[in-house]
Formats: structure tokens, C-alpha cells, sequence
């Protein structure tokens, strides 16, 4: 090759390698890079990433909403990127976990956990928030330390799972759950907005989660703090029939669980639905959008064809196609029957209406017109709907009324700042309604049944007592009790309708007592009474926490009189503030505290900090009691209030699952007569007449305990442990007496059949000492038995009493399982 085509050929080799240069470097600038997240998520090894200049870049969860910087202020990622490991105790890996990083009140940068429980994160604070939730994860809100190498972060590691099992065909349909835990995931007081903003909000509920079961039944839950306890319910595509291991059943297709488990069978019934569509015409197109309420009407025997059920009507509304499906709630179950039972329906009453619209259109559907027992076939739509009902209320003087509540036809509205407003018109309606305001005298007016005018209705003003309360410092003495002795204050023309529209200006709690009425200052300390009295003194009692009389007001005002009177309290109070937490002092919420002091009782509920508040209080000793299911009951415990605010922590420990049962030699199960169990704090336990399953509760005190059980009048007694969750007490095995009538005629025997009061048999040992119970023969019967016995030597006597002498018992022997057979004579 000569010099000159060496030349060139090096001169366009440079150029290519330059051009193939240019195109790699620029593929790396502007090809965009693949999501690493999704990348961990299949297994494959997390690479390093560099420093990122705009962090919503980052893949997020599909189930979190999108955020942009116009709803999150966001922190500009420029600092270091950090590694956490995020695990549960035991090691198990954080999967799919959205985790945001916080510094103060603002969001760093948020990612999802890979498979590994790996996640990176730009936050170039050493202290960092960390915020970890998830659609099957109960939340975690801390504070954390970067360190070195990557910070490891432990979560709870209770888990709650399980799998809805069928009992009547395969599951056919996806199933939601409810869970409810006894005390929150977490306190989440003080959450700055962009740390609530940066996952779903229904993650950050303190108590309650829906979970969804997948096709096959299984559900999981997990995070979970242990101890555990709280509530499941089943959603409304199933029927709850039993728990796998037993749980105690509660209403409402809920199931009560002691502790985090992984192992929960639930066996369900699948429910029907009621299925139709609404059309614009027979057979022409569907109407989507439409409001509808159904209510099932089934078949009853010996009483009315539409027995309605117990349930208000079901809503729901129409797909695009103008289709509509609904779980129909159970109907009925028999005493003792486990399955559930939907009987025939009769009709179905179906309510129709346009969203936005307060008129609609009802049709009775009968049975004998449906498609199938639950398809009720097409319904045609009419535009031409009853229009509902408008009332104009305004005063005398004719000003419009704003805030009047208008109640007709089993609804209810308040006006507008016109004093206008629409109700529906019911289908069989009232002819009245009811219009009330606060500050005027309730009215009622007639309706017509058909009017396209709006009802126009004059209130009457009334008089009216205005009390702005303070306390001794000034302070607005807000949810202050008023006392009233109501025939003095009210007229007595006002019935309880007016007098709880007329009791307002925010009031928190207007109802009667047995001394009287109570009304209850607002936020502000502010009360209104209307319809006073008029020209007669009135005495107003201001009352403590525990109905000590605190001030007394006196006031009079005449029949139309406006008046507001400034009232200071003299006599020092205090607030009580309560905490409740279980032993790990984490809080509990919604214990339920009683307050006693004499005959006062104070019920109150603690919130998701586990707190209580009681104001006005007055010194003296109070009696507090605390209850929530799950945890060991605390009672009668006493607390001496002084002169200032008081400050009592309450600690619940879990409490045990406790069977007490007994047992003859075979393992067999025994019938209990009567049951004692005393605790050392707790109030006794007394039963009588358990079955062979004997005495199961989820809630049980951890302390020594004795119990004594009686069966067939020997009375058994035991220690319990305080750790103690089951207790056998044998007893000897038992023998059973058979006792048949023998007759001497049929004429005996025609006039034993005929008897009309039951008759029974008295059995007593050698000793004298009756059983603990009588063999009875039913009517018509000529035999009857007596369970339970112990082997020894007995005496029967027909018909007597204790002192009855005049016929000679029966002796016989009883053996341990077996039959004893007497004959006796009417």
C-alpha cells in the first residue's frame, strides 16, 4: 500500500473512532435510565447510583399519589444518596415498602424497598425522619442516625395472616377486609403535611386498615407490634361463620383476634347479589351514573307476603351500560344453625334518582317478575321524576332565616342564606313538616301533595338568654355544664323537638337527666337557651365533673327579650388529665374509663394518644375503673384530686385467652353446675349451669387465681397460675339413671297422657342430700333421665317434696358409665 493510501486510510479511521466516541456519549447523556428500583424488585443486584439533581425522577409505588412540587415542598436532592436496610424482627426483608425521607418538614426523597429490603435515598442529613408505609404495612414514623456503612432499620415483625375458606362453593369473587387495631400503629400527632402528602392517606389511619383478599382467598398483613390485639371484619361479599383457631365472634361479621398470627382460617358463606339495569326504554340503551337504592322484601309464612328486612335500603349506582350489583346482607339464621340463611324473595323495592336531583322514582319489583331468584331484570328510567319539596323559611318581619332546619318525609335540611330549601317528596309522605330555628318557635306547617310553589313558612321570634361562661382566670369555660330545672326555664308549650333546635351557638351536648336538663358550654363558653320563661326568675347551676354545684345564676327576661350576660366562675376546678398504655407504655386507644366519686359516674373514651381530659373537677377522692377488650380490666382504683391540675397514668397488660373445663378419666368433657374464680384484685367470676365446653374468655387477668367447680354436688378446688391459660379439673367418671313409668291399667295410662302439669322425680343419696337436679317427664312422656350422677347408692321418690312421706322411694345403685334402669309407679 502506498504512502498516500496509508495516509487516508488512518485519516478515516480517526474519523470513525470519533464519530462512534460522540454517538456512546451521547447515548449515555440523553438515553434515559432504566428505573433501578425495578430492578432490585426482580432480584438483580442493586447498582450504584450517582448524585441526582431532580428526585422525582425516582420510581415511585404505583398505589401513591402522584406528587409534583405543586402539592409536596420539596428539598432540592443534591446531597449524598444514603443506603438503609429496612427489616422486620427476624430478619424477614422490607419488601416493597415506600420509604420518604424527611428533614425538617420537608420531603428529602422517597423510593419502594427492592426485594431485598433495600432502598437509597438522597438526604444528606445525619439525623434523618423516615416514614415507612405500605398498602399491607402498618406505618412507622423515627428518627434515625445515618451511619457508615448502610443504617439497618428493624420494623415490627408481627404478621397477620390467613385465608377465607369457603364452605358452600370456590371463591368467586375478590373479598375486602376491615382491620381494626385495639391501640395505633403509631402516634401521629404533630405529622408535618408533607410527611401525611407523601404516601396514600388511608396508609396513615392509627387504627384502621381495609386489606383485600387476592383470588385465592389469602390475605397478609404485616408490622405488626406484639403484643397485638384488635378486630377483623369480613366485607359484605361474605357471610362470617366461624374462626380457625377459635376467636371470639362478634356482630357484624367481625371476628376478635388476641394476637398477631399467620395461621387464620376463616370460613365464609358467599353471598348473592342482586343484579339488574336501568334503561331509557324495554330493551333500549343503559343509563350510567343513576343513583340507586334497593331494599329486599322476603316471603314470610303466616304473616304478610313483604316482610321488609331489617336492614334501610342498600345503595349503590349504575355502571356505564346502566347495570347495578349488590350484596344482599343475610336475612335470617336459626337458633344454633351455623349456615346462613336467604330465603325467596317476595319483591324489591328499587329507588331510582338522578344524582344531584331530590326527586325519584320507586318501583316494587315481585318476585314473580324477576329475571331469577336475585336477577331483577331491566327497569325503564323517566326523566319525569316527582320534583321534591321547597321551603322558603323567613321571620316575621320577613327576613329570610338562614340555618332553619326543615324536617318532612323522615329527611332533613337546613336553609340556606336565603332561607331556602329543598327536601325530596316521599313516595306515601307525611302531610307536615316540622321547621325549627334557633331563637324563633318551632312550626308545623302542612304540605300539599302536589305544589311546584315553594312552602313559605313565618317563624315567631321567642326570647332569648345568651351566657358568655369564663373561668377564674378568664379563660373561656369551655364544655361547662349548665344545670336546669326545666319546668321553671322553659315554657311549657316547648316539646323536646324545640328544645334541642332552640339549645345551640355550638353546644356540644343538650340532653334530660334525671335532675334535671343539662346544657354544655361550647369551645367558646358560650350557650344560647330560647323560649325561656318570661317574667320569672330563673336559676342556673353551673356544675362540676362530678355534679358538685359550682355557681348559681339568677336571670329573668321578658317575653321577646334578647338578652347576654357575662358569667365568672369563683370556685377553683381542676383538670384531670389521664394517660392509658399497655405495658410496653405504648398508648391505647379507646379504653373506656369510669370516674366515680358518690353516685356520680363519668364514662369517657381515651383518644389514639390514649388520653383523657376531665375539667372541673373538684378536690376529693375519685374511684377510677379501666376497661378495654383485650387487656386485663383495672378496677377500683382510687386517686385524691387537690387544688390544680392532676396528672394519673393508668397501665393495662394484655390479658390471657383462659379455659376452665372438666374432665372425667376418659377425657371427656363434663357439664358444669356452678363455677367460682377468685381473683386477688379482679371482681369475682360466678356461673351456674356451664355446658361441657366449660369457661373460655380472651380476657383474663396474669394473676393467681382459685376456682372452684362443682359438678353433680362435689365441689372441686383448684389453683390457678398467673400464667396459667387453661385448667382441667378431673373428676370421677359419672353414671346416668333411666326412670320408666310402669302402669297397672291402660285406663292409668290414658290418664297419665292426659295430665296438665309436668311432673318430676326427687333423688337423694344415702346421706339425705338431694342431687343437684330432678329428672322431669315431659308431657305424654313416659320416661325420663337424670345425667351426672356419682357411683353410690341413691333413693328416687316420684311426685314428693321434702316432707312428703306418704310414698317409699326407690333405692338404686349407680355405676360410672353406665345405665341405671328404675321402674316407678304414678
Amino acid at each position: 500500500m502506498s504512502p498516500r493510501r496509508k495516509h487516508t486510510v488512518s485519516w478515516i479511521a480517526l474519523a470513525a473512532a470519533l464519530l462512534a466516541g460522540v454517538g456512546a456519549l451521547g447515548a449515555r447523556l440523553f438515553t434515559p435510565r432504566a428505573p433501578t428500583t425495578a430492578a432490585r424488585a426482580n432480584g438483580d443486584a442493586a447498582p450504584t447510583r450517582s448524585a441526582r439533581t431532580e428526585p422525582l425522577a425516582l420510581p415511585i409505588d404505583p398505589g401513591s399519589p402522584d406528587t409534583s412540587r405543586s402539592d409536596i415542598e420539596r428539598a432540592s436532592a443534591t446531597g449524598p444518596e444514603h443506603e438503609f436496610v429496612f427489616t422486620f424482627v427476624g430478619g424477614r426483608p422490607v419488601i416493597g415498602a415506600t420509604v420518604a425521607a424527611f428533614g425538617t418538614a420537608r420531603l428529602l426523597d422517597r423510593d419502594v424497598t427492592d426485594a431485598n429490603g433495600h432502598v437509597h435515598l438522597a438526604c444528606g442529613e445525619r439525623s434523618t425522619r423516615l416514614l415507612i408505609a405500605g398498602p399491607n404495612l402498618a406505618p412507622d414514623f423515627r428518627a434515625v442516625e445515618l451511619a457508615s456503612a448502610p443504617t439497618r432499620v428493624e420494623l415490627p415483625g408481627g404478621v397477620l395472616a390467613g385465608v377465607l375458606r369457603p364452605l358452600d362453593a370456590r371463591l368467586d369473587r375478590i373479598v375486602s377486609l376491615e382491620l381494626a387495631s385495639d391501640r395505633p400503629w403509631f402516634v401521629d400527632d404533630g405529622l408535618p403535611d408533607a410527611v401525611r402528602s407523601a404516601v396514600q392517606a388511608e396508609w396513615l389511619d392509627p387504627i384502621h386498615r381495609t386489606l383485600q383478599a387476592d383470588a385465592g382467598g389469602r390475605f397478609r398483613f404485616e408490622g405488626l407490634s406484639e403484643p397485638w390485639s384488635g378486630t377483623l371484619r369480613v366485607g359484605p361479599e361474605c357471610t362470617l361463620v366461624a374462626a380457625d383457631p377459635p376467636a371470639e365472634a362478634r356482630p357484624k361479621n367481625r371476628v376478635r383476634i388476641g394476637e398477631a398470627r399467620a395461621d387464620l382460617g376463616l370460613d365464609v358463606f358467599q353471598r348473592p347479589r342482586l343484579t339488574g339495569r336501568v334503561v331509557d326504554r324495554a330493551g333500549g340503551r343503559g343509563i350510567g351514573g343513576l343513583s340507586v337504592a334497593l331494599m329486599p322484601r322476603y316471603a314470610v309464612t303466616g304473616g304478610s307476603p313483604l316482610a321488609e328486612s331489617d336492614v334501610p335500603y342498600l345503595p349503590t349506582r349504575t355502571a356505564a351500560d346502566g347495570s347495578f350489583a349488590i350484596w344482599l346482607p343475610e336475612a335470617m339464621r336459626a337458633d344454633g344453625a351455623s349456615k346462613p340463611s336467604w330465603p325467596d324473595l317476595a319483591a324489591v323495592s328499587v329507588r331510582l334518582r338522578e344524582p344531584g336531583r331530590t326527586g325519584h322514582q320507586e318501583t316494587i319489583r315481585l318476585a314473580a317478575e324477576m329475571r331469577s331468584s336475585f336477577d331483577l331484570g331491566e327497569f325503564a328510567f323517566s326523566d319525569e321524576v316527582l320534583e321534591g319539596v321547597r321551603f322558603e323559611v323567613r321571620a316575621r318581619a320577613g327576613a329570610p332565616i338562614r340555618g332553619a332546619t326543615v324536617t318532612y318525609g323522615g329527611h332533613h335540611a337546613d336553609t340556606d342564606e336565603r332561607g331556602r330549601v329543598e327536601l325530596e317528596r316521599p313516595l306515601y309522605g307525611t302531610p307536615a313538616a316540622n321547621v325549627a330555628a334557633l331563637g324563633f318557635r318551632a312550626a308545623r306547617v302542612d304540605v300539599p301533595k302536589a305544589s311546584s310553589e315553594p312552602i313559605v313558612v313565618e317563624l315567631a321570634p321567642t326570647n332569648r338568654l345568651h351566657l358568655r361562661l369564663r373561668q377564674i382566670d378568664g379563660t373561656p369555660a369551655s364544655g361547662l355544664r349548665i344545670a336546669l330545672d326545666r319546668a321553671a326555664v322553659f315554657a311549657a308549650a316547648v316539646d323536646d323537638t324545640a328544645f334541642a333546635a332552640n339549645v345551640g351557638l355550638g353546644v356540644v351536648e343538650a340532653r334530660p337527666e334525671a335532675n334535671g336538663d343539662r346544657v354544655v358550654a361550647d369551645r367558646a363558653g358560650e350557650l344560647v337557651l330560647c323560649e325561656v320563661n318570661a317574667n320569672v326568675p330563673i336559676e342556673l347551676v353551673a356544675v362540676s365533673a362530678f355534679e358538685d354545684e359550682l355557681e348559681r345564676f339568677h336571670v329573668r327576661l321578658g317575653p321577646e327579650e334578647r338578652a347576654t350576660f357575662d358569667l365568672a366562675l369563683t370556685r377553683p376546678t381542676s383538670t384531670l388529665h389521664c394517660v392509658v398504655t399497655d405495658g410496653a407504655q405504648r398508648p391505647l386507644h379507646d379504653a373506656t374509663l369510669y370516674l366515680e366519686r358518690g353516685d356520680s359516674v363519668v364514662t369517657l373514651q381515651s383518644g389514639a394518644d390514649g388520653t383523657v381530659e376531665v375539667p372541673y373537677a373538684t378536690p376529693g377522692s375519685v374511684t377510677f375503673s379501666i376497661q378495654k377488650s383485650g387487656f386485663a380490666p383495672s378496677f377500683d382504683v382510687e386517686r385524691t384530686v387537690g387544688v390544680g391540675d392532676a396528672h394519673f397514668h393508668f397501665t393495662l397488660l394484655a390479658s390471657r385467652a383462659l379455659q376452665v373445663r372438666a374432665e372425667d378419666r376418659s377425657g371427656r368433657g363434663v357439664p358444669l353446675d356452678a363455677l367460682r374464680i377468685a381473683w386477688d384484685t379482679a371482681p369475682e367470676v360466678l356461673l351456674q349451669r356451664l355446658p361441657a365446653s366449660g369457661y373460655a374468655t380472651d380476657v383474663a387477668p396474669r394473676e393467681p387465681a382459685r376456682v372452684e367447680v362443682q359438678v353433680a354436688g362435689a365441689t372441686y378446688a383448684r389453683a390457678l397460675g398467673a400464667d396459667e391459660s387453661e385448667l382441667v379439673v378431673p373428676v370421677p367418671d359419672h353414671g346416668r339413671a333411666e326412670f320408666q313409668i310402669t302402669f297397672a291399667s291402660n285406663e292409668s295410662r290414658d290418664a297419665w297422657t292426659q295430665r296438665g302439669t309436668p311432673l318430676s322425680v326427687a333423688v337423694r343419696d344415702v346421706d339425705g342430700n338431694l342431687a343437684p337436679q330432678r329428672a322431669y317427664f315431659p308431657f305424654g312422656s313416659t320416661a325420663a333421665s337424670l345425667e351426672r350422677l356419682l357411683p353410690g347408692d341413691y333413693q328416687a321418690c316420684f311426685e314428693c317434696s321434702d316432707a312428703d312421706a306418704t310414698r317409699v322411694p326407690v333405692r338404686f345403685r349407680v355405676v360410672a358409665e353406665q345405665t341405671t334402669n328404675i321402674a316407678l309407679t304414678p
